[in-house]
């Protein structure tokens, strides 16, 4: 489930590509904005392909063994505790699984030697070792598949830029994906069969607080494109001796979208949006960046509740 920051985010990145392609068709950022919220989902499934697609390696790998020309006797009698292991089975059973893969065209036939190379770290590992001799029950087949993602799958660099590759929104949801995987494992049961709904058993929140969450994002979009000249007028008349072509794009955004949010959500405290944006601005953009946004906002702040543009209601708010 995706928080509030990581809405916003979201939310900027749209902006930045809709401001810069000079695209004046609101509904377009609308669609890209629901396409980079289901980025994460989507890379979930990704993660999750890599760890059925190990689980195939080592299955032609064993073959492949028994086929040999004098195959020894752990090439004709391998230890089938990892081929056996029952969270992946489950995967590899479920038809809303295999339709995603295929909704997210999900292939890694181009990608055959990272996928030997992080097989075989794991099986010269001491996780891969320790679970050959661990007991043969579902908690303990679930406490390697977590193992490997935590070892083996989140650190890898090549699947880090692979993945940014795929997907520009991927940079960001990379690190947020890892949270999704472990709680879609934390929530795996034995009772996972061939017609559960994956994403029923990552999304564990009331959807009324997903729902209100979408909607905040989706109004932040079009309300920022909306009074967008406002905004660059309003920052205009803060940055005295600075010409607004010198100023980088995305500190630009990023103060638009913060005078949206303290204009047009009257129940988010002005606290929180002054915090969400500067942390924003140390992430994407200079290291100055963070003064120069909070020096204006402060300015900017107090001149709109004087004019009354600031106005927030609620308790604690007034």
């Amino acid at each position: 489930m995706l928080n509030r920051r990581q809405l916003r985010i979201k939310v900027f990145q749209c902006l930045y590509a809709y401001f810069c392609s000079g695209e004046t068709n609101v509904a377009v950022a609308e669609k890209e904005l629901n396409k980079c919220i289901n980025a994460t989902f989507e890379l979930m499934i990704w993660q999750l392909s890599l760890l059925t697609e190990l689980h195939y390696h080592a299955e032609r790998r064993m073959e492949d063994a028994k086929n040999k020309f004098m195959p020894t006797e752990e090439d004709l009698n391998p230890n089938l505790r990892f081929l056996n292991n029952r969270v992946i089975l489950q995967l590899n059973d479920n038809r809303n699984y295999k339709q995603l893969l295929d909704d997210f065209h999900v292939s890694w036939l181009e990608h055959g030697e990272a996928i030997r190379r992080i097989f075989n770290a794991i099986k010269s590992s001491e996780d891969y070792a320790a679970y050959l001799a661990s007991s043969d029950n579902y908690a303990d087949d679930k406490k390697f598949v977590v193992d490997i993602f935590q070892n083996f799958i989140f650190e890898d660099d090549f699947l880090i830029d692979l993945y940014e590759t795929k997907n520009i929104y991927w940079y960001t949801d990379f690190f947020l994906s890892q949270f999704t995987l472990m709680k879609f494992f934390d929530n795996l049961t034995p009772n996972f069969g061939t017609d559960a709904k994956i994403e029923n058993s990552m999304m564990q929140k009331e959807s009324t607080q997903y729902e209100e969450d979408k909607v905040f994002a989706r109004e932040l979009l079009c309300n920022t494109i909306k009074i967008r000249e406002h905004t660059l007028e309003l920052i205009k008349g803060k940055i005295i001796n600075w010409e607004m072509d010198r100023i980088a794009t995305a500190d630009v955004i990023i103060l638009q979208m913060a005078i949206t949010e303290l204009t047009e959500f009257p129940s988010i405290p002005v606290k929180v949006t002054i915090n969400e944006y500067i942390e924003m601005s140390k992430a994407f953009s200079s290291s100055k960046s963070k003064i120069f946004i909070n020096g204006v906002l402060d300015k900017l702040i107090s001149d709109l509740t004087e004019s009354g543009e600031i106005r927030k209601t609620g308790r604690g708010l007034m």
